[in-house]
């Protein structure tokens, strides 16, 4: 059994849980949602350290290394601009991509250029892909 507390001094809420099996690597899991906490959620390789609005989605990784039950958090990253954005509901390719979905306030939401759509329109829809290098 495993039991912890996501987060820190801001409302925190996590939305979805998606669990990563693997012969070759330690079991993980993904937790995702939204938060107003500037601490508690950045650890290790995610992209982005610091809160930047009023709520961030987020996306945070644990793994069980030792197959021991002991699960610890290997990364967490914000993901957001100045205003809002809330992650809702996550998935894993079959090529070990992690997704995120969820919705944004921010007219400088963070968007790459081969994104379908770098332009804010009113309370948009996200889609955010974590690489294959976070599920390490």
């Amino acid at each position: 059994m495993f039991f912890t507390y996501i987060g820190g001094e801001g409302d925190d809420r996590c939305h979805d849980l998606k669990v990563s099996t693997s012969t070759t690597k330690p079991i993980a899991f993904f937790v995702s949602g939204s938060t107003s906490s500037t601490t508690g959620i950045a650890k290790g390789t995610g992209f982005q350290q610091t809160f930047e609005g009023v709520n961030d989605a987020f996306m945070c990784k644990w793994n069980d290394k030792n197959n021991t039950g002991t699960f610890k958090q290997i990364w967490g990253t914000y993901i957001g601009g100045t205003d809002n954005e809330h992650g809702r509901k996550s998935a894993i390719d079959s090529k070990g991509n992690l997704f995120l979905c969820g919705f944004t306030g921010s007219i400088d939401f963070p968007t790459t250029a081969l994104a379908y759509d770098t332009t804010y329109g009113n309370q948009a829809q996200l889609i955010h892909r974590l690489m294959h290098l976070l599920l390490s």
